[in-house]
This record gives C-alpha cells, structure tokens and sequence, in this order.
C-alpha cells in the first residue's frame, strides 16, 4: 500500500499529461509532449482512452478504497489489529 501511495503523485501527473493538447496554426490539435501525435486521432486515441480507464480505476479508485476501509473500520481504528493491518492508511 505504501508503494501505491508513493507512486500516486508521479502516475497522476503521466495519466493527466495524455489529456494535454496543444493547437498549433495550420497542424491542429497536437499532444503538447510530442508533436508528432495528432490529438484524439490514431494512436493518441488509443493512449486517452488506457489513462481515462487509469483515472477511473487509479487515481479515483484507490483514494475511495482507502476512504472506504477506513469508514467500515472507524469505529475500531484504535485497535491494535486494526492499526496493525490498516496502520499506514
């Protein structure tokens, strides 16, 4: 879990950064870190739509998980089994 929450930063940033589009006179749409990809066309179409499942499953669904432990649990969080198992959330 530890690794999860150390590389949700660096993820976050990568994922968000296939979104980034910049338009450029007479080329179009192109992606702000590589100009050879077209925006929304192509390859960049298949790219967007593998950090768009990103977003949903990792960067929403492992802060709700975390809420979600944490909320079954809240009534016991201060139990030596449960700050064991649950101690770096």
């Amino acid at each position: 879990m530890l690794l999860i929450q150390l590389m949700y930063p660096k993820l976050a940033t990568r994922t968000f950064q296939v979104f980034r589009c910049q338009d450029i006179k007479h080329v179009g749409l192109v992606l702000d870190q590589d100009f050879s990809f077209k925006c929304w066309e192509g390859a960049h179409m298949f790219y967007a739509t593998i950090a768009l499942i990103a977003v949903f499953v990792y960067l929403i669904g492992v802060p709700l998980f975390t809420f979600v432990v944490l909320y079954c649990n809240r009534h016991r969080l201060h139990t030596a089994a449960i700050e064991q198992r649950f101690g770096d959330l």
